[in-house]
């Protein structure tokens, strides 16, 4: 069974499912109000973090350091924001879900894991630091120590 078919046809029907049943338990106007706040939520939640991690990535930007992490937890609150503005239970526990920090962890490593086996390799975030201009190989510089050619 393909995941696009089971994201695009079961959780859909799974979620008009629990909209239903929710709504038959506590009503068309709670259920709706709870799905409207629940959005709410979860956008100031997203919002929140991602200008967290805006700000982390441009320290560790100015430090010349590449905020490899900061990019893939950006991705995961991306994800988690898209989750939390569909409507629906099922999603929004998801998206809830990734938004909290040990379990976006967790599911970034179990994610990670995955491709590593696909790719047959490991995955690795490098660090680029700049490198100051008197640190150059003297082999690969085309000037000599006076400046001449």
């Amino acid at each position: 069974m393909s995941v696009l078919f089971v994201l695009f046809i079961l959780v859909p029907i799974a979620e008009l499912f629990l909209i239903i049943k929710v709504g038959a338990y506590l009503g068309i106007f709670s259920t709706l109000a709870i799905l409207i706040l629940d959005s709410f939520i979860g956008a100031w939640l997203v919002k929140r973090q991602g200008l967290s991690l805006i700000r982390r990535a441009k320290v560790r930007m100015s430090a010349g350091e590449m905020p490899g992490d900061e990019l893939v937890t950006g991705l995961a609150v991306l994800v988690a924001g898209a989750l939390m503005l569909t409507p629906g239970f099922l999603t929004d526990a998801i998206g809830m879900a990734l938004l909290i920090s040990p379990i976006r962890s967790v599911l970034i490593k179990f994610v990670k894991q995955k491709f590593e086996g696909r790719l047959g390799g490991t995955i690795n975030i490098h660090e680029n630091r700049p490198t100051s201009p008197n640190n150059f190989d003297s082999g690969l510089n085309q000037f000599d120590q006076t400046g001449d050619e």
